[in-house]
């Protein structure tokens, strides 16, 4: 049975509704021409492919429990905003692309990217109004394949319960909690896993490896050293080590590498809750695997700090106010690039096994190529051409062919595309925090309503 007209028109006020708002995507074309009208249902084909690629977060106790699209009626109600997103391959969550400019012929583990197939599906049911179908030719499918450790040998709890409050109260919080180890002699981390308790408001999570006195000061400036304290999605906490967002998989270490963790260290988690209409409590927990034995090879990460002179390889900009190169983004510009060169060292082989960017509001697409030696243009590793400040994900490369190394003297070329107007919804939603109307110049900084372009890289270091 579909909803009753006076649902539907409440949510068609909220910008949630029919299906005369589905933007299907450049020239209107949406694909789904070529599917027979009326063939395609909600049992028949529609729900399968939500169960695949939706409802680890729409779906109750999920992050976007309100849309539940595990039922016919959520589904058809929200299916204009389903067809937006769908269409723009907003939804699932995976802004990496694949293309003619970046091959990328690996391929990516965990990548939620619908197939174009189930896209025009999608979009055909959408175009035909969202029709039921019979719930007795329910398609059969297999829900997605959980990954864990393949061994849990040493598990961290938070040091306390955390008392996330009402989104009408704080919206958004950001805390990063100590786990220690408590090594003796150093040893080699294998893998890491986040256990999460509440899936209403734990929004993402970025783990780090860090010095332990660094983060003893800054766990102490928070006003109590009790192992937690405030701190920023991209904070200066060291060495960041996978982390967390829905449907994302344990981080695991290349097959004969590990990450050497010493007795000096520590991990940090940065994790961000968004609030919910009441309050909520988390006690999410972290399982480690750690190396029985020191294995053959090192794997590292290391972010790259976002260029601010040619002496540290930015390279001239389209709208530098001065002859040298400036991290520079004037006000009502469409489109700005800041790009650099980046040498994310070691002197033996590395290759590399995952990737994070990182820009903020203003940021509309990011593209990170492998220059050589020789000065001759490798491959292209990672293209964001649709930024989302939202879904930072670590994109952790697949087998489909060998991955990509980096020989001595290679370096990366990182570009960073901005789009400082009105017509960029980062912007609308950067000045609406900031309480202003107009976009402003934009320099280099660490808070969301100023900008960087960074690299975090995974790596193993053979040899």
């Amino acid at each position: 049975m579909k909803p009753s007209v006076s649902i539907a028109l409440a949510l068609l006020v909220t910008s949630c509704g029919a299906e005369d708002r589905v933007k299907l995507g450049p020239d209107g074309d949406s694909g789904a021409s070529a599917i027979a009208a009326g063939s395609v249902t909600w049992h028949g084909d529609v729900a399968a492919i939500f169960a695949d690629n939706c409802i680890t977060c729409h779906q109750p106790g999920g992050l976007m429990e309100a849309i539940d699209l595990h039922e016919y009626d959520q589904s058809y109600l929200w299916r204009g905003r389903i067809g937006e997103m769908v269409a723009d391959k907003g939804m699932p969550p995976f802004p990496a692309e694949t293309s003619d400019e970046c091959p990328q012929p690996w391929g990516f583990q965990h990548d939620r990217r619908m197939s174009a197939a189930d896209i025009a599906t999608v979009l055909a049911w959408i175009e035909d109004d969202g029709p039921e179908g019979d719930p007795a030719n329910a398609q059969t499918y297999t829900a997605p394949e959980e990954v864990h450790l393949p061994r849990v040998d040493q598990t961290f709890t938070l040091p306390e319960p955390q008392n996330i409050p009402p989104v009408t109260e704080i919206p958004d919080t950001i805390t990063c909690f100590v786990l220690d180890p408590q090594l003796e002699e150093t040893g080699y981390m294998l893998g890491m896993e986040i256990k999460v308790d509440n899936r209403k408001v734990l929004h993402h999570v970025g783990n780090y490896l860090s010095n332990r006195d660094d983060v003893a000061i800054m766990d102490a400036a928070d006003g109590a050293q009790d192992g937690q304290f405030a701190c920023g999605d991209m904070a200066n906490l060291g060495d960041a080590l996978g982390g967390y967002v829905p449907g994302v998989m344990p981080l695991i270490t290349p097959e004969g590498s590990g990450v050497e963790v010493t007795p000096d260290q520590v991990f940090v988690s940065s994790v961000h809750y968004h609030g919910v209409e009441d309050a909520q409590v988390d006690n999410s927990t972290y399982d480690v695997m750690w190396a029985e034995e020191v294995p053959p090879r090192r794997a590292r990460t290391t972010k790259s700090s976002t260029s601010l002179t040619a002496n540290a390889g930015l390279l001239p900009g389209p709208h530098d106010p001065t002859a040298a190169p400036e991290f520079f983004i004037p006000a009502n510009e469409p489109w700005h690039t800041e790009a650099y060169y980046w040498d994310p060292g070691g002197h033996t082989d590395r290759t590399i096994y995952s990737m994070l960017g990182h820009m903020h509001l203003v940021g509309t697409e990011m593209k990170v190529t492998i220059i050589r030696a020789d000065g001759s243009t490798g491959p292209c590793v990672l293209h964001i051409p649709r930024w989302n400040f939202d879904w930072q994900l670590f994109y952790t490369l697949g087998d489909q062919a060998d991955p990509p190394v980096l020989h001595d003297g290679d370096q990366l070329l990182i570009e960073c595309t901005y789009n400082n107007t009105l017509d960029n919804p980062g912007v609308v939603r950067s000045l609406e925090e900031l309480g202003l109307d107009e976009p402003y110049p934009i320099w280099f900084g660490g808070g969301s309503n100023e900008e960087m372009c960074a690299l975090v890289l995974g790596m193993v270091e053979d040899g």
